[in-house]
Protein backbone atom coordinates (compact mmCIF):
# COMPACT_ATOMS: atom_id res chain seq x y z
CA UNK A 1 0.00 0.00 0.00
CA UNK A 2 1.27 3.13 -1.21
CA UNK A 3 2.22 5.44 1.76
CA UNK A 4 0.04 8.51 2.42
CA UNK A 5 0.78 11.79 1.18
CA UNK A 6 2.85 14.07 3.79
CA UNK A 7 3.01 18.20 4.27
CA UNK A 8 7.02 18.82 4.82
CA UNK A 9 9.45 21.62 4.55
CA UNK A 10 12.12 22.03 2.09
CA UNK A 11 14.97 24.59 2.73
CA UNK A 12 15.56 25.66 -0.99
CA UNK A 13 17.59 28.51 -3.30
CA UNK A 14 14.92 30.52 -5.04
CA UNK A 15 15.45 33.73 -7.15
CA UNK A 16 15.65 35.85 -3.93
CA UNK A 17 18.42 33.11 -2.15
CA UNK A 18 17.91 30.63 0.12
CA UNK A 19 14.01 30.06 1.53
CA UNK A 20 11.86 27.35 2.91
CA UNK A 21 8.59 26.32 1.43
CA UNK A 22 6.05 23.68 2.44
CA UNK A 23 4.37 21.03 0.13
CA UNK A 24 2.68 17.80 0.56
CA UNK A 25 4.26 14.99 -1.25
CA UNK A 26 3.85 11.29 -1.64
CA UNK A 27 6.76 9.41 -0.32
CA UNK A 28 8.41 6.69 -2.15
CA UNK A 29 7.72 8.45 -5.07
CA UNK A 30 8.85 10.79 -7.70
CA UNK A 31 7.41 14.04 -4.94
CA UNK A 32 10.87 14.46 -3.71
CA UNK A 33 13.02 14.24 -7.32
CA UNK A 34 10.39 16.79 -8.82
CA UNK A 35 11.30 18.65 -6.50
CA UNK A 36 14.88 18.53 -6.78
CA UNK A 37 14.53 19.39 -10.24
CA UNK A 38 12.98 22.75 -9.77
CA UNK A 39 14.78 23.76 -6.75
CA UNK A 40 18.41 22.08 -6.18
CA UNK A 41 18.78 21.72 -9.98
CA UNK A 42 17.10 25.21 -11.06
CA UNK A 43 15.59 23.81 -14.22
CA UNK A 44 13.49 26.74 -14.50
CA UNK A 45 16.18 29.45 -13.47
CA UNK A 46 16.49 32.22 -16.32
CA UNK A 47 19.03 33.72 -14.82
CA UNK A 48 21.95 31.26 -16.10
CA UNK A 49 20.91 32.92 -19.53
CA UNK A 50 22.71 35.67 -21.23
CA UNK A 51 18.97 37.45 -22.13
CA UNK A 52 17.79 37.14 -19.04
CA UNK A 53 18.37 41.52 -18.59
CA UNK A 54 16.18 41.08 -21.34
CA UNK A 55 13.43 38.97 -20.14
CA UNK A 56 13.42 40.30 -16.69
CA UNK A 57 12.89 43.59 -18.55
CA UNK A 58 9.42 42.46 -20.08
CA UNK A 59 8.60 40.65 -16.67
CA UNK A 60 8.70 44.58 -15.41
CA UNK A 61 7.48 46.50 -17.80
CA UNK A 62 4.21 44.29 -18.44
CA UNK A 63 3.67 45.06 -14.29
CA UNK A 64 4.36 48.76 -14.73
CA UNK A 65 1.49 48.96 -17.08
CA UNK A 66 -0.52 47.59 -14.30
CA UNK A 67 -0.95 44.09 -16.41
CA UNK A 68 -0.51 40.13 -15.47
CA UNK A 69 2.74 38.12 -17.18
CA UNK A 70 0.87 35.03 -17.86
CA UNK A 71 3.07 31.62 -17.61
CA UNK A 72 1.63 28.52 -18.70
CA UNK A 73 2.47 25.56 -16.86
CA UNK A 74 1.65 22.40 -19.09
CA UNK A 75 2.71 19.51 -17.50
CA UNK A 76 2.19 20.91 -13.84
CA UNK A 77 2.62 17.17 -11.81
CA UNK A 78 2.37 18.90 -8.01
CA UNK A 79 2.98 22.37 -8.57
CA UNK A 80 6.80 22.62 -7.61
CA UNK A 81 7.52 24.24 -11.05
CA UNK A 82 4.19 26.53 -10.55
CA UNK A 83 5.27 27.87 -7.16
CA UNK A 84 8.86 28.85 -8.19
CA UNK A 85 7.59 30.88 -11.18
CA UNK A 86 4.79 32.35 -9.24
CA UNK A 87 7.98 32.95 -6.80
CA UNK A 88 10.53 34.19 -9.24
CA UNK A 89 8.11 36.33 -11.08
CA UNK A 90 5.48 37.77 -8.68
CA UNK A 91 3.84 40.51 -11.26
CA UNK A 92 2.18 36.98 -13.42
CA UNK A 93 -0.27 34.60 -13.41
CA UNK A 94 0.81 30.84 -13.55
CA UNK A 95 -2.19 28.53 -15.13
CA UNK A 96 -0.78 25.15 -14.03
CA UNK A 97 -2.09 22.57 -16.18
CA UNK A 98 -2.17 18.85 -14.55
CA UNK A 99 -3.98 15.86 -16.04
CA UNK A 100 -3.55 12.85 -13.92
CA UNK A 101 -6.68 13.27 -10.70
CA UNK A 102 -3.88 12.40 -8.35
CA UNK A 103 -1.39 14.44 -9.40
CA UNK A 104 -3.87 17.36 -9.83
CA UNK A 105 -5.11 16.70 -5.96
CA UNK A 106 -1.64 18.03 -4.60
CA UNK A 107 -1.62 20.56 -7.33
CA UNK A 108 -4.02 22.02 -5.99
CA UNK A 109 -3.15 21.64 -2.58
CA UNK A 110 0.15 23.05 -3.01
CA UNK A 111 -1.00 26.21 -4.96
CA UNK A 112 -3.99 27.12 -3.46
CA UNK A 113 -2.45 29.59 -0.83
CA UNK A 114 -0.83 31.56 -3.86
CA UNK A 115 -3.18 34.34 -4.80
CA UNK A 116 -1.34 34.32 -8.57
CA UNK A 117 -1.81 30.78 -9.28
CA UNK A 118 -4.83 28.69 -10.52
CA UNK A 119 -4.48 24.90 -11.25
CA UNK A 120 -7.09 23.28 -13.69
CA UNK A 121 -7.36 19.21 -13.91
CA UNK A 122 -6.94 19.04 -17.79
CA UNK A 123 -4.96 18.23 -20.62
CA UNK A 124 -3.00 19.83 -23.06
CA UNK A 125 -3.39 19.24 -27.01
CA UNK A 126 -3.73 20.87 -30.34
CA UNK A 127 -7.76 20.58 -30.66
CA UNK A 128 -10.10 20.61 -28.61
CA UNK A 129 -11.85 17.18 -26.97
CA UNK A 130 -10.82 14.37 -24.26
CA UNK A 131 -7.84 12.84 -23.02
CA UNK A 132 -7.14 9.81 -20.71
CA UNK A 133 -3.97 8.56 -18.81
CA UNK A 134 -2.39 5.92 -20.67
CA UNK A 135 -1.18 4.13 -17.71
CA UNK A 136 -1.80 4.89 -14.20
CA UNK A 137 0.64 2.95 -12.42
CA UNK A 138 2.97 4.62 -13.78
CA UNK A 139 5.75 7.02 -11.80
CA UNK A 140 3.78 10.15 -11.03
CA UNK A 141 5.68 12.46 -13.01
CA UNK A 142 5.67 10.16 -16.07
CA UNK A 143 2.40 9.87 -16.87
CA UNK A 144 1.34 9.79 -20.79
CA UNK A 145 -2.06 10.65 -21.97
CA UNK A 146 -4.03 9.80 -25.09
CA UNK A 147 -6.95 11.16 -26.84
CA UNK A 148 -10.49 9.32 -25.11
CA UNK A 149 -14.27 9.64 -25.39
CA UNK A 150 -16.20 12.01 -23.18
CA UNK A 151 -17.63 8.59 -21.57
CA UNK A 152 -14.07 7.17 -21.05
CA UNK A 153 -13.51 6.36 -17.37
CA UNK A 154 -11.29 9.22 -16.13
CA UNK A 155 -11.33 11.15 -18.89
CA UNK A 156 -10.45 14.92 -18.36
CA UNK A 157 -11.06 17.66 -20.79
CA UNK A 158 -8.05 18.11 -23.91
CA UNK A 159 -7.40 22.82 -23.88
CA UNK A 160 -5.46 24.41 -26.40
CA UNK A 161 -3.18 27.03 -25.97
CA UNK A 162 -4.93 29.39 -27.71
CA UNK A 163 -8.35 28.45 -25.50
CA UNK A 164 -6.10 29.44 -22.17
CA UNK A 165 -5.10 32.27 -24.34
CA UNK A 166 -8.78 33.47 -24.64
CA UNK A 167 -9.41 32.91 -20.89
CA UNK A 168 -6.63 34.84 -20.04
CA UNK A 169 -7.04 37.68 -22.67
CA UNK A 170 -5.23 40.67 -23.54
CA UNK A 171 -8.53 42.17 -22.63
CA UNK A 172 -8.44 40.80 -19.36
CA UNK A 173 -5.05 41.93 -18.53
CA UNK A 174 -2.69 39.51 -19.24
CA UNK A 175 0.40 39.56 -21.29
CA UNK A 176 1.90 36.25 -22.00
CA UNK A 177 5.25 35.62 -21.21
CA UNK A 178 6.64 32.06 -19.98
CA UNK A 179 5.48 28.74 -21.35
CA UNK A 180 6.46 25.92 -19.62
CA UNK A 181 6.09 22.41 -21.51
CA UNK A 182 7.06 19.17 -19.83
CA UNK A 183 4.06 16.42 -21.06
CA UNK A 184 5.84 13.18 -21.38
CA UNK A 185 5.77 13.02 -25.38
CA UNK A 186 2.68 14.40 -25.73
CA UNK A 187 3.99 17.18 -27.42
CA UNK A 188 4.52 15.24 -30.74
CA UNK A 189 1.05 16.21 -31.01
CA UNK A 190 0.62 19.21 -29.75
CA UNK A 191 2.71 20.64 -31.79
CA UNK A 192 1.14 19.09 -35.16
CA UNK A 193 -0.72 22.27 -35.56
CA UNK A 194 -2.35 25.35 -34.42
CA UNK A 195 0.77 26.21 -33.47
CA UNK A 196 0.45 30.07 -33.47
CA UNK A 197 0.47 31.30 -30.85
CA UNK A 198 3.98 30.25 -30.24
CA UNK A 199 4.75 33.63 -31.09
CA UNK A 200 2.37 35.35 -28.58
CA UNK A 201 5.15 34.26 -25.87
CA UNK A 202 8.78 35.99 -25.53
CA UNK A 203 10.10 32.77 -23.53
CA UNK A 204 9.00 28.54 -24.35
CA UNK A 205 10.69 25.96 -22.21
CA UNK A 206 10.38 22.54 -23.06
CA UNK A 207 11.92 19.06 -22.70
CA UNK A 208 11.37 16.56 -25.36
CA UNK A 209 11.49 13.04 -24.85
CA UNK A 210 12.89 11.16 -28.09
CA UNK A 211 15.65 9.46 -25.14
CA UNK A 212 12.24 7.58 -23.83
CA UNK A 213 10.30 7.39 -26.63
CA UNK A 214 13.38 6.06 -29.33
CA UNK A 215 13.18 5.75 -32.95
CA UNK A 216 9.42 7.95 -33.17
CA UNK A 217 10.63 11.10 -34.39
CA UNK A 218 8.67 12.49 -31.84
CA UNK A 219 10.37 15.86 -31.73
CA UNK A 220 9.57 16.25 -35.03
CA UNK A 221 6.52 18.63 -34.97
CA UNK A 222 8.30 20.94 -32.43
CA UNK A 223 11.55 21.63 -34.38
CA UNK A 224 9.54 22.36 -37.56
CA UNK A 225 7.20 24.86 -35.67
CA UNK A 226 10.10 26.37 -33.91
CA UNK A 227 13.17 26.09 -36.96
CA UNK A 228 10.25 28.52 -39.18
CA UNK A 229 10.73 30.95 -36.77
CA UNK A 230 13.13 34.14 -35.58
CA UNK A 231 13.82 32.65 -31.97
CA UNK A 232 17.09 31.44 -30.38
CA UNK A 233 17.50 27.96 -29.68
CA UNK A 234 19.30 26.96 -26.08
CA UNK A 235 20.02 23.67 -24.76
CA UNK A 236 19.96 23.77 -21.42
CA UNK A 237 20.21 20.03 -18.75
CA UNK A 238 17.08 18.33 -20.21
CA UNK A 239 15.31 21.94 -21.23
CA UNK A 240 15.17 23.28 -24.72
CA UNK A 241 14.88 27.18 -24.28
CA UNK A 242 13.66 29.27 -27.18
CA UNK A 243 13.30 32.84 -26.78
CA UNK A 244 11.61 35.15 -29.29
CA UNK A 245 14.01 37.50 -31.25
CA UNK A 246 12.71 41.31 -32.15
CA UNK A 247 13.83 42.46 -35.71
Amino acid sequence: MAAAPIRQRFAVETPDGRAEIEMTVRPGTSDIAALDQVYGARSYDLRGLRRFAEIAAIHREVAARGRRNLILDLGANIGAAARYFAQAWPASHVVAVEPAADNFELLFENTQDLDNTTALLCGIASVPGWLRIVDATAEKWTYRTERAQAQTPQAVRAVTVPELLGEYSSDAGYDPFIVKIDIEGAESELFSGNVDWIDRFPVLIIELHDWLFCGQGGSGPFLRAIAARNRDFILAGENVFSIANHT
